[in-house]
């Protein structure tokens, strides 16, 4: 079971969003904006699922926040966004996992990319046997 966090300014997606991921096993907290976002870091979550247009801050900002403190720069987030264009350059760094699943998504989809990004968390977090 994952821990991951789910931020979309609209109530309905980010719900929908959590039941799907609830629903392969994973538990979820949400949050509506930038900084209840970053204050549910505190939980370790193997994955943040974020939206990018958000009044105030954008989950742009709050990843490169991330991305600039070393207890949070690893953590894997995917976008679910109608934007995805301005997440792309954040995706080209290198800088931990970026992936991008466009609004309207499937169901499908969501579920895929999120199994393969805990997949490969999970295989970055092992301990290497000697």
């Amino acid at each position: 079971m994952a821990t991951v966090v789910v931020m979309d300014d609209d109530n309905v997606i980010a719900k929908m969003i959590a039941t799907i991921v609830e629903s392969q096993g994973h538990q979820v907290f949400i949050a509506d904006n930038v900084p209840a976002a970053w204050d549910l870091l505190a939980k370790k979550p193997n994955l943040m699922i974020l939206d990018i247009d958000l009044p105030n801050e954008t989950g742009i900002d709050l990843v490169m926040r991330m991305r600039g403190t070393s207890e949070y720069e690893q953590i894997p987030v995917l976008f679910v966004t109608a934007f995805a264009e301005r997440a792309r350059p954040l995706q080209a760094t290198g800088r931990g996992a970026v992936d991008i699943v466009e609004k309207p998504f499937s169901v499908q989809e969501l579920t895929k990319i999120l199994q393969h990004m805990l997949e490969n968390t999970a295989k970055i977090a092992r301990p290497m046997q000697e």
